[in-house]
């Protein structure tokens, strides 16, 4: 049984364009470049679909022939990733590799409510109705994991993992310094203006006399300078 990596991300101009976070085409070009090397390390054929590559009138009309677009060149399982997960590793897209060749669906959720990573086999898919998901808004995993249970397959669930889209998502990031790239950090520093990052690692331990919302269940702070 063979699988492919469709990495459905647009140019870094278009995803700028696209996106509500100013001056960030370096951001999404050091995106791209590190979602491409955690394909190539999995070790996967992969297909790059830009703006260039796709067609159709709507993002699921986009969306949903890239994936036939793949599974046209003879694959039986496709692995969908965008850009905008810094997180993503080589391991998660093993972890769906393996998931799809035991004929289980596989859904990386993000916190957002959507998902960063798609793992379908050809029998489970169906382009006329993927094309009229409710896509890009908050019902879309639970609409296609509604879809999917048509095939009756198990589906599996990764860890959730935040993706790039607004502002808001580059603050929560900078807390998860330790999973994200640095030449990635930077660039996310630099559109908001951070000029430092100050990580303390001392363990804070809080008795019962301090408020209950500063529990920080012992991760590091950090301070912005």
């Amino acid at each position: 049984m063979t699988t492919a990596v469709l990495v459905f991300a647009n140019s870094p101009l278009v995803e700028t364009l696209h996106k509500p976070i100013h001056n960030a085409e370096n951001l999404y070009q050091q995106l791209t470049g590190q979602v491409i090397q955690t394909v190539e390390k999995s070790g996967l054929p992969y297909f790059h679909f830009t703006e260039h590559e796709q067609t159709g009138f709507n993002f699921g009309e986009r969306f949903t022939n890239a994936i036939q677009a793949v599974f046209d060149h003879g694959f039986d399982n496709v692995i969908t990733i965008g850009n905008d997960s810094p997180q993503l590793k080589a391991s998660h897209i093993k972890s769906a590799s393996l998931h799809l060749n035991k004929k289980e669906f596989v859904l990386g959720p993000s916190t957002d409510g959507g998902f960063y990573l798609m793992g379908i086999q050809r029998t489970q898919f169906n382009a006329t109705k993927f094309k009229n998901l409710p896509w890009q808004t908050n019902r879309i995993t639970a609409t296609l994991l509604g879809l999917i249970q048509e095939t009756n397959p198990k589906v599996v669930r990764l860890e959730t993992l935040t993706d790039v889209d607004c502002i808001s998502d580059l603050k929560q990031l900078l807390n998860l310094f330790h999973s994200i790239p640095n030449a990635i950090m930077e660039q996310m520093r630099s559109i908001l203006g951070v000029d430092s990052l100050l990580i303390v690692y001392e363990q804070i331990y809080f008795s019962k006399d301090f408020v209950k919302s500063f529990y920080n269940k012992g991760s590091p702070l950090v301070a912005l300078i």
